[in-house]
């Protein structure tokens, strides 16, 4: 902690904000006093325990008291929790789609619009003229049609191309 906070570091490096732990609450008191002999102030100290004077002005709850009231801080309050549940109810959403084991169409849909159009006309457009008929499981030679048999393969010309990419439906 001396390095980090020595006079030469201070003044060359913008270090901060820098949260301690200690065992007990004398340990605590104790190395905030020391940073306050080494003109460091800039200090907020958790809990209300502690026996120090002058540590006393930091504690959370006396800079809390200190700040002038604004009259609106409940409203101030609500919109931040507010803000605070949509951002969670987004991260929910990306962590689930995180975990799923396959993307959706509906997942890369928006990237592919923006950074790969070509492609994105290809899976939206299954049917257009750009799409080869290899992706579309349309057969261009009559002979190779019965040489084999795929399981569910009823099942996979319903699905939209980009499903059938997904699941490594075999092109013919």
């Amino acid at each position: 902690m001396k390095v980090l906070l020595s006079e030469k570091n201070r003044k060359t490096t913008s270090i901060g904000p820098i949260l301690t732990i200690c065992y007990t609450n004398h340990a605590l008191d104790q190395f905030l006093e020391c940073l306050l002999d080494n003109n460091i102030n800039k200090i907020v100290r958790l809990g209300a325990r502690s026996k120090s004077d002058r540590i006393k002005e930091f504690n959370l709850d006396a800079i809390f008291r200190s700040r002038p009231k604004i009259s609106h801080r409940g409203f101030m309050l609500y919109e931040a929790y507010d803000k605070l549940e949509e951002i969670k109810k987004e991260a929910v959403k990306l962590q689930e789609k995180l975990s799923r084991r396959w993307m959706t169409w509906n997942d890369v849909r928006n990237y592919l619009l923006v950074e790969y159009t070509g492609h994105y006309l290809q899976f939206a457009d299954n049917r257009g003229s750009e799409v080869p008929a290899l992706l579309l499981n349309i057969d261009s030679e009559e002979s190779d049609q019965n040489e084999w048999t795929t399981v569910g393969e009823e099942k996979m010309k319903n699905q939209p191309i980009w499903d059938q990419w997904i699941n490594g439906v075999d092109i013919r």
